[in-house]
This record gives C-alpha cells, sequence and structure tokens, in this order.
C-alpha cells in the first residue's frame, strides 16, 4: 500500500493538506482517529495520549520491547511506553489496511520500514499566527500568547530541562510556570513529556530534582566588544 506521512509545525497547515490529498487521491485520512483509538486501548485519556505521541519514542528503548530494558520502575515511563506500543500497533495496522495518509504520530518513524512518502508542512511565525486565528472554530479561539505558546512548547520542555539540571536545589512547578508564562499544569504536562524522552526526573516535596550523573562543568559568561 501507498504511504505518506505528514509532519508539520502548529499552525501551519499540514491537516488541512493532508485532508486536500486525501481527497485528491482517494486514500484514507487518519489523524485525531488514531489519538481516540489509542486512548480507548490505553483507557487513557486522549489529551494526554495526545502529548505523549507527538514525541518521537527514545532511541535506546525500542517501543516493541522497550520497558524490559528500562533498569527501574518508572510509572511515567511505563506508561508512555504502553502508549508508544499501541500506537507504534496502530499504526502498522492502519499501513497494511489501505493507502493511506497519516498526520502526524511518528508516522514517519514508526513506518520508516514501509518507506513511506514523507512530507513536512513549515510556515514563518507571522503566518502560523494568523492561520490559527482565522481557522479556530468561534468556541475555540486561542489568543495569539496561547498561540505562540503552543508553538514553543518544545522549546520550553529543553529550557526547563537544563533549568533543572543548573540547579543545586529543587525546582518547584510553581517557580518554573512563573519563570515561562504558562500554568502548573503545563509544567506537570511538560514534566512528563521529559520523563518519556528519558531523563530521570524526580519529584519531591519542594520540587522536582534529575537523577542523572553529571560531570564537571564550569559555565563562562563573556561579553564581546566590537573589537
Amino acid at each position: 500500500h501507498k504511504i505518506i506521512t505528514i509532519g508539520r509545525e502548529f499552525g501551519s497547515g499540514g491537516r488541512e493538506l493532508g485532508r486536500r490529498l486525501s481527497d485528491k487521491l482517494g486514500f484514507a485520512y487518519y489523524d485525531q482517529e488514531i489519538i481516540t483509538e489509542i486512548s480507548k486501548r490505553t483507557d487513557l485519556s486522549e489529551e494526554y495520549v495526545k502529548q505523549i505521541t507527538e514525541n518521537r519514542p527514545v532511541s535506546a528503548f525500542p517501543i516493541h520491547v522497550g520497558i524490559s530494558f528500562y533498569p527501574a520502575d518508572n510509572p511515567v515511563f511505563n506508561q508512555s511506553i504502553n502508549i508508544y506500543a499501541e500506537q507504534h500497533k496502530l499504526l502498522q495496522e492502519l499501513a497494511e489496511k489501505s493507502d493511506c495518509i497519516i498526520v502526524g504520530r511518528c508516522a514517519d518513524y514508526i513506518l520508516q520500514d514501509k518507506d513511506p512518502f514523507r512530507i513536512f508542512v513549515y510556515a514563518d511565525r507571522a503566518s502560523k499566527v494568523k492561520r490559527c486565528i482565522e481557522r479556530e472554530p468561534s468556541n475555540e479561539k486561542l489568543t495569539e500568547q496561547e498561540i505562540k505558546r503552543n508553538m514553543d512548547g518544545k522549546a520550553r520542555r529543553i529550557q526547563i530541562l537544563e533549568k533543572i539540571k543548573e540547579s543545586s536545589k529543587p525546582v518547584s512547578a510553581s517557580k518554573l510556570a512563573a519563570l515561562y508564562g504558562v500554568s502548573r499544569q503545563v509544567v506537570v504536562q511538560d514534566i512528563a513529556l521529559i520523563r518519556a524522552a528519558g531523563h530521570e526526573i524526580i519529584s519531591t516535596n519542594r520540587g522536582y530534582i534529575l537523577n542523572e550523573p553529571s560531570g564537571l562543568s564550569r559555565i563562562f559568561k563573556v561579553s564581546h566588544t566590537e573589537e
């Protein structure tokens, strides 16, 4: 079967492209349906499943056998691996079923052995913001700040991980929320995704700490003149 995978930046129009291609080519189209099915199979909320499936599985732990290689019991990691396992199984089933177009869900990575036609859709920031404001249903309108916040999720998680790494004491969710202008719930979701990426972040009653070996490091702050 012919398979087309579409990766996209938030607000770039990847879903619309997928639907148009589906209508033009007569291919099956899969997007939110994948989240709904995985949610049913794992008994987890669709929102949580969506957060996890938008990120590529940890390469060190293959999704078909991953949990058996993880050295310590970690409920959040285990849950994420279960989601990846169901996602892998479902995408393989869909690919075997008929010609199809799959938006997101790491389909290009999971189905790489089937040599899919890969498309990545991107756009400049101003165009993405404009598109989101114009295309969102009236009862689901996001503010410009919320749209930019969605676009910056991955960058924020990188910064959160660095902040926890650099800190000599636990970093609270409240502090991280205030620092990055998001809610505590968003921080909790970010921490879950960072853990799913293989970083052992531990929650204490004072905040988050990173349980990973760290070598000796020095940070130099340098200011250059024009000379």
